[in-house]
């Protein structure tokens, strides 16, 4: 995009009444963190990254990158629209005013409450009726819908457990994983914490034998914790089996059977540990490196290996090799 276009925003806080004016070159990226950013706004209703405006063609297109609390165009929630002069737009209590900036204009009144149509030059104006090919043009449409059908889907269920894909971050989560369970399940969050001192004193065994059975059902544990569960049942199972030289019979009931229900949950077909897992450990299981360093030793302790589940059942512990 040609850097002479440029739009003036104005920024105010609903609550309170306080305003920032942005002049920027588009595309313009609204979120909550430096990186990637254009316009930060540092809000916990806001997501890392919200949402884009750029120039398609002769209209200034607004997109919620699949956003936790949503984009709204004069107070509907949309998932990309083009602006049309006075729309206003906004995102958690931040109301946006929009107008474009002509730098080859003499002079702008910067107070006047108007839209500013800039002037294309030439080579904008040649770049803006410029046709793709048929062809590639159908794949690139088709290629968004199934990012935004994607968007739109999780952003319906509230969670991601059946997949990442976003146009901000690829196949990558959009939302950070979550740093606790619900109070009821507190006791797995504390494990979590011991898992250190507990491998070092080897103790653990006996310390999960004793915690409690917690059930994974839906009414006590909502599926938008299932994938921090996940993680951390992975990550308990592994350290049971290997943290002693002599493998147990068996997994105590407290970690198989909410294993076993969180998996069903997430459709697979028995518990093990996935990729999608992995990237939920660093949140799980805090900045300790020694316990990192410890996690990864069982982990690839357990490398194409299987461990003995209940009664004499097999169950791979690694989906694939790490």
């Amino acid at each position: 995009m040609p850097s002479a276009i440029q739009v003036r925003l104005v920024c105010r806080n609903q609550c309170t009444d306080s305003v920032v004016e942005y002049t920027c070159d588009l595309p313009v990226m609204i979120g909550r963190t430096t990186e990637f950013n254009t316009i930060v706004i540092q809000d916990r209703t806001i997501s890392r990254q919200h949402a884009r405006l750029e120039l398609e063609g002769q209209h200034l297109v607004v997109t919620d990158l699949n956003s936790a609390n949503g984009t709204y165009v004069n107070d509907k929630r949309i998932q990309r629209i083009a602006l049309k002069s006075g729309d206003l737009f906004r995102i958690g209590a931040y109301q946006f005013s929009w107008a474009y900036i002509d730098q080859g204009a003499d002079a702008i009144d910067q107070g006047a409450d108007v839209t500013v149509i800039f002037t294309p030059t030439p080579e904008i104006t040649e770049a803006m009726h410029t046709k793709q090919p048929a062809s590639q043009q159908g794949e690139m449409i088709a290629a968004r819908k199934v990012v935004e059908a994607a968007e739109a889907y999780n952003r319906e269920q509230g969670h991601e457990n059946d997949g990442f894909l976003s146009t901000a971050y690829g196949f990558l989560p959009v939302e950070p994983p979550l740093l606790a369970l619900p109070a009821s399940h507190s006791a797995w969050d504390e494990m979590v914490d011991r898992l250190p001192e507990l491998h070092r004193n080897l103790t653990m065994r006996r310390v999960f034998d004793q915690m409690p059975l917690l059930a994974a059902t839906p009414d006590v544990l909502p599926d938008r914790y299932l994938l921090r569960a996940s993680t951390m049942l992975g990550v308990f199972a592994h350290a049971y089996q290997y943290v002693e030289t002599d493998p147990p019979t068996a997994l105590p009931a407290s970690i198989l059977e909410p294993w076993k229900e969180v998996s069903r949950r997430l459709g697979k077909p028995l518990p093990y540990v996935s990729y999608a897992d992995l990237r939920d450990v660093r949140a799980t299981t805090g900045d300790s490196q020694e316990w990192m360093c410890d996690l990864t030793w069982f982990l690839s302790s357990a490398d194409g290996l299987s461990i003995e589940i209940g009664l004499s059942s097999k169950l791979p512990i690694l989906s694939t090799s790490i």
